[in-house]
């Protein structure tokens, strides 16, 4: 299958933020608010003027939208034709999706879409698509879940189980996690598991020595604990083996390589939840962790954009200084 991912320079300053804003073909960078798309269309409003205007989707190569919280990039990937998508023929075609899960396997979310339920009441669903190697494929739909922070209680259905068992072949574990769910349908964040726990595995297989990076191939990422029912307890994790903690509502800013992959990880939690995650020069990059009451714990990718966010951990770094 021959697929190919459709990259571009994202030049888009840290002061951006609570603003919608995107990316057109040449690299320009618009910032706007309202951003809705219709059909081919992407509508916004002008900032300086407050009017309607409108752009091609085709001459976008990536947008933000604040509302959700949500980076969207341009991708070529394949879906299978036939009743549901469930085919055996790819075809090969263009949308838009953000990029969830990093690692030697990469999750990405496609835009939300409405159908009818039974009663006539329209369910907003995500189809979401997976990398690895030469291969970009949809690999089943879920929830529409309002934003990346609400990934934990949405469910999945029409999982692509030829598709997925292929991704993980080389690696038993993940193999025999796959076989636990028995239907096409469950819960997503036991999915959403077995490929974070499939490229924790990987990366300390594939580890890569930062001995010979130099300050200019590193990046702050911030690590946080929000509000929330969670855990009173100190949340323990280490990011590339080294040890830190969180009390709840804190952060903490770590640089980490720009060029390699690198690993957080809460030990201290049931589930060993684990994540491969990059810094970058270019991009804020956030991370929330949850430590349950059941002490299973999550780690979640936020946009550095969000106007909401960066109010938040503010507060928190004028509390810390107190």
């Amino acid at each position: 299958m021959k697929t190919k991912l459709i990259i571009f320079v994202l030049l888009v300053s840290y002061n951006i933020n609570g603003q919608s804003f995107f990316i057109t073909e040449t690299n320009d960078t618009i910032v706007c608010e309202n951003i809705s798309i219709s059909k081919k269309i992407l509508k916004y409003s002008s900032l300086n003027t407050q009017n309607d205007a409108q752009i091609e989707l085709k001459k976008v190569n990536g947008y933000y939208a604040e509302r959700e919280n949500a980076f969207f990039q341009k991708n070529q990937f394949s879906i299978r034709t036939g009743f549901l998508g469930l085919g055996k023929e790819l075809k090969d075609t263009q949308d838009f999706s953000e990029l969830i899960i990093e690692g030697k396997i990469k999750a990405y979310r496609g835009r939300d879409f409405a159908v009818e339920t039974a009663g006539g009441t329209p369910q907003k669903l995500n189809d979401w698509f997976l990398e690895k190697d030469s291969l970009f494929e949809k690999a089943f739909t879920a929830d529409y879940d309002s934003g990346s922070l609400r990934l934990d209680g949405a469910s999945f259905g029409l999982l692509n189980l030829d598709f997925f068992t292929d991704l993980v072949s080389d690696d038993k574990i993940a193999i025999e996690d796959l076989e636990k769910i028995k239907k096409k349908h469950g819960a997503l964040n036991q999915i959403l598991k077995i490929i974070n726990d499939y490229n924790s595995r990987d990366f300390k297989h594939n580890s890569e020595t930062s001995d010979a990076l130099t300050k200019d191939d590193t990046a702050y990422i911030t690590v946080f604990r929000d509000f929330g029912k969670e855990l009173k307890d100190l949340l323990h994790i280490t990011v590339n083996g080294i040890d830190y903690h969180l009390e709840r509502n804190s952060k903490i800013e770590l640089k980490i390589p720009t060029k390699l992959k690198s690993q957080i990880c809460i030990e201290n939690s049931l589930n060993k939840n684990c994540m491969i995650v990059s810094s970058s020069d270019l991009i804020p990059k956030y991370y929330r962790l949850k430590l349950s009451k059941k002490k299973k714990g999550a780690i979640i990718k936020v946009n550095g954009h969000s106007s909401y966010y960066k109010t938040r951990l503010e507060y928190y770094s004028k509390r810390a200084e107190k």
